[in-house]
């Protein structure tokens, strides 16, 4: 056999087998970010049943989400396996008024792809005509973060960012190339202990179920949701 030939049958052994490699190695990746990308969402359920004071850490003054002085709450009032719903409640200015209109709906698909949506109700219960805006995640989840590209890119945002610390804080905001246009930061060392009532356009119940929920690193968990 010539020299050449040798290098040839070499060659192809090396890419052969750099081949199989990948093929092994790359499910061990994904499985990797799925872990993590379930990670964010055990950190989430945590707070299930929980309600917490936040204030605004970032505003725009182009697009200002609320001003920089009102109180804000987050209810984390349903928690399923695949979907979630963080009731938000702001305060007027004046600390006379609370705006119910604010509802963060996140959503987790098979293959652990997460969407967040806006529901916006009047009083009445309608949904307005911005509602159901949002966008789906471009991340992996490492460490509780969870980013959002938008569905529909415009001159205010381009993406959202959900990050939980536990026990420190629950971050909620979007961005636009980069930069904060707003960002609310909530206190999760002190849940509140009186649950505020539920949002506009939900029925209201004074009953309450436990739930077990199993968590991703084999922990149950006991929560309290609305029924």
């Amino acid at each position: 056999m010539s020299f050449n030939t040798k290098n040839i049958y070499l060659t192809a052994t090396l890419l052969l087998l750099g081949l199989f490699g990948t093929i092994i190695l790359y499910p061990m990746f994904f499985d990797d970010d799925r872990q993590q990308a379930g990670h964010f969402y055990t950190e989430l359920f945590e707070l299930c049943g929980s309600a917490f004071e936040g204030h605004i850490s970032a505003n725009s003054r182009s697009y200002p989400f609320i001003q920089d002085d009102q109180v804000i709450i987050a209810h984390f009032r349903i928690c399923r396996r695949d979907r979630m719903k963080v009731a938000l409640h702001v305060l007027s200015p004046n600390g006379q008024l609370w705006d119910r209109s604010r509802t963060l709906l996140i959503t987790r698909s098979d293959n652990d792809i997460f969407e967040l949506r806006h529901l916006n109700r009047q009083m009445d219960g309608r949904l307005t005509g911005y509602s159901m805006y949002g966008g789906s995640s471009s991340g992996s989840g490492r460490n509780g973060l969870q980013q959002f590209t938008a569905y529909t890119p415009n001159e205010i945002h381009d993406e959202w960012e959900i990050e939980v610390v536990p026990n420190q804080r629950f971050t909620y905001g979007s961005k636009k190339d980069g930069n904060w246009k707003f960002r609310v930061d909530f206190n999760l060392s002190e849940p509140l202990d009186e649950l505020p009532p539920a949002p506009w356009g939900t029925e209201d119940s004074n009953q309450a179920g436990m739930q077990e929920i199993t968590l991703e690193d084999g922990r149950t968990i006991l929560i309290t949701c609305r029924l």
